[in-house]
């Protein structure tokens, strides 16, 4: 009985091990925090300014970590289209980036589409959007949450913008 028990304790360790290690290696932290109203609103206005620079009209969402809105911003002249575009990207970032341990919804849509198991359907539900545009904000080692922007004439011009907001508060 005595060798049972200690082989089980011996199992239940590695496992606790290498768990503990999984967790330590991760891109995304899995713990959150809160992020200022100041830091969301200088993310945001970064983005927006960052776009404007470069002649690209945009906005600028900040999700918290569970995917509700802290802060929207609209640039001027933007079209109507990039409220929700910007949104749905912040949104589908919040709530796939920590299980596909990304932290870039660019990095995301490449990681589902690429994968043997790619799931279509993703696609299809409500307020989801698998494109580039959206950054995790990470503070202090936590997901404290996503900044989503849209209006440039392509996902990748938008994700540049959001990561300039996001660089300007780390």
């Amino acid at each position: 009985m005595t060798i049972i028990v200690r082989l089980l304790a011996l199992a239940l360790a590695v496992s606790f091990s290498t768990w503990a290690h999984a967790q330590q290696s991760r891109v995304v932290p899995i713990e959150t925090t809160v992020l200022s109203m100041a830091d969301a609103l200088n993310a945001a206005t970064t983005a927006i300014s960052s776009c404007e620079a470069d002649g690209h009209r945009v906005v600028a969402i900040v999700l918290n970590p569970e995917g509700n809105i802290q802060i929207f911003l609209r640039g001027d002249g933007t079209t109507s289209y990039a409220i929700d575009s910007a949104r749905m990207k912040a949104y589908t970032l919040a709530n796939l980036g920590p299980i596909r341990d990304t932290t870039t919804s660019s990095g995301l849509a490449g990681s589902i589409l690429s994968s043997g198991n790619a799931n279509p359907q993703l696609s299809n539900i409500p307020g989801m959007l698998l494109v580039g545009g959206a950054v995790m904000i990470i503070k202090d080692g936590r997901r404290a949450g996503v900044l989503g922007v849209a209006g440039a004439p392509g996902g990748d011009l938008d994700e540049a913008c959001a990561t300039a907001g996001v660089n300007a508060i780390q």
